[in-house]
């Protein structure tokens, strides 16, 4: 009785013969880990592909456009553009400074800029691409570089300043008992939206009448109020009473009852 083991075959679909493996590719996507077709078709195929006319202009076409492109650079590393470069970029500076300078020409850009973002299809056509995911992923990638610039630190450490100052020039009577005595009010919990704070949501204590407001009362238990960071981003510095009728339009009236309500019962400072 022989012990050779038997000679793995497979049968290749194109040219219907039974073939050992080795003829045949490796390709980790299938389940037998090799290639449909044998070595030999495969070769027959690919050079029947490459005679086909549409795949031989495609190559030409590529040719060229490369040795376009290689002409294109070698000229525009010559002195003689390099100048020409110069005095264009100049010529455009000052052309945009002459239009700057006029003022009707810029009240027609305004007015031309004011009546194009009125329109209904560039209205719909903002929406759904400042909506985007990959319009607001670049917007923060965005956010990220420039709060490393020096404008970005400038900007922000501007603005923490403007806040302090605003801050400081109106009563301060807030304590750690009072954030508790919010937080258990509210059930630790978003006094507007009602998401619980935890690992995924953090607290913010929100001015409800804001600092940059006049009749802001100042930071005290009569003006403070738990938010979620979502309800404290898009509130910002705007009313309390149009932006809940901006945000919940059918439960603004019921918010505002039960906030009302719980600044009735802190403590009065």
């Amino acid at each position: 009785m022989s012990d050779e083991q038997p000679t793995p075959t497979k049968i290749c679909p194109q040219c219907r013969e039974t073939k050992p493996v080795s003829s045949f590719s490796r390709n980790r996507t299938k389940k037998d880990g090799l290639g449909c077709q044998c070595k030999q078709c495969n070769n027959t195929y690919k050079r029947e592909w490459g005679r086909r006319p549409e795949v031989r202009q495609g190559r030409r076409d590529r040719y060229k456009r490369e040795e376009v492109r290689s002409k294109i650079l070698a000229a525009t590393r010559t002195p003689e553009f390099k100048a020409a470069q110069k005095v264009r970029d100049k010529n455009y500076a000052a052309r945009k400074r002459l239009l700057r300078a006029r003022p009707e020409t810029k009240a027609q850009r305004r007015d031309y800029a004011k009546r194009y973002n009125s329109r209904p299809e560039v209205k719909i056509r903002k929406r759904v691409l400042f909506q985007s995911p990959r319009y607001v992923e670049k917007k923060r990638q965005r956010k990220r570089l420039w709060v490393k610039t020096a404008a970005g630190k400038a900007a922000i450490f501007r603005h923490d300043s403007i806040r302090r100052a605003r801050k400081k020039s109106h009563p301060i009577d807030w304590n750690g008992e009072d954030r508790s005595a919010c937080l258990a009010y509210w059930s630790d919990a978003c006094a507007t939206c009602g998401t619980a704070f935890g690992i995924f949501e953090k607290c913010h204590f929100d001015h409800w009448v804001p600092l940059s407001r006049r009749d802001c009362i100042g930071t005290v238990p009569r003006n403070m109020l738990c938010l979620c960071g979502h309800c404290n981003v898009s509130k910002n510095n705007r009313d309390a009473e149009e932006w809940l009728r901006f945000k919940f339009p059918s439960k603004a009236d019921s918010i505002m009852k039960r906030i009302a309500k719980y600044f009735s019962t802190v403590r009065q400072s």
